[in-house]
């Protein structure tokens, strides 16, 4: 099955925002499954048992066409569809996957209503969600390469101007390689390898992952 890319927060986070003195904590994160998205919904309630609510969205486990597989949320004892659902808009608005966001509110003293509530609890995921900024995973091959030594200078300078970045090297009686880049572009690194080293660089073998490529 073809890697495609897809979206996800590309780092954890939090912010907050103040309704009518109500606080609002927005924490995103990224999740591969539905387990990860527990474990982490699990920590942030522990980290505030104190809250008047811990609300919550994900979209995780991706399917053959790259879209989430499994989708939760949760209003967690705020009225009917005021906090879960807009927390899940903000999340697919952006187009996101692997992606956990909790909202915690604690009650300021002031009703806000049902459409206060919608918008504070939209509000506050969109907040977390720009602190954790954006990640894409993309399809990613690591390319294996036996590299002789006087060809290795010519190889580094091709590799510097290339859209790759070396995941490992090892010495020994040559140099064996690793060379990361985004599968898109894998057929440029090897002409361009292959032209700079007049094809003296041996392939050795190739490795497919999707990998984090900061936006």
């Amino acid at each position: 099955m073809a890697l495609i890319p897809y979206r996800t927060p590309a780092r954890e986070a939090q912010a907050e925002i103040v309704e009518k003195k109500s606080r609002f904590i927005g924490w995103g994160a990224p999740a591969a499954n539905e387990d990860a998205a527990r474990a982490f919904l699990d920590r942030v309630r522990r980290e505030h048992r104190e809250a008047s609510h811990v609300c919550h969205a994900f979209r995780v486990e991706r399917d053959a066409s790259g879209q989430p597989a499994v989708q939760r949320m949760s209003d967690a004892g705020e009225p009917s569809g005021t906090a879960g659902s807009p927390i899940l808009a903000a999340i697919t608005a952006r187009g996101l996957a692997d992606c956990c966001v909790a909202v915690v509110r604690y009650f300021g003293g002031t009703l806000l209503g049902a459409g206060g509530l919608t918008r504070a609890y939209g509000k506050a995921c969109a907040a977390a969600l720009d602190a954790c900024g954006l990640a894409v995973m993309d399809p990613t091959v690591f390319i294996t390469m036996d590299v002789p030594y006087p060809l290795w200078d010519t190889l580094r300078h091709t590799a510097s101007a290339l859209p790759c970045v070396w995941s490992g090297v090892t010495y020994s009686s040559g140099i064996t390689a690793v060379l990361k880049t985004r599968e898109r572009d894998e057929d440029l690194i090897l002409r361009r390898v292959n032209e700079a080293t007049s094809a003296r660089v041996r392939i050795v073998g190739s490795a497919r992952a999707y990998e984090a490529w900061t936006e």
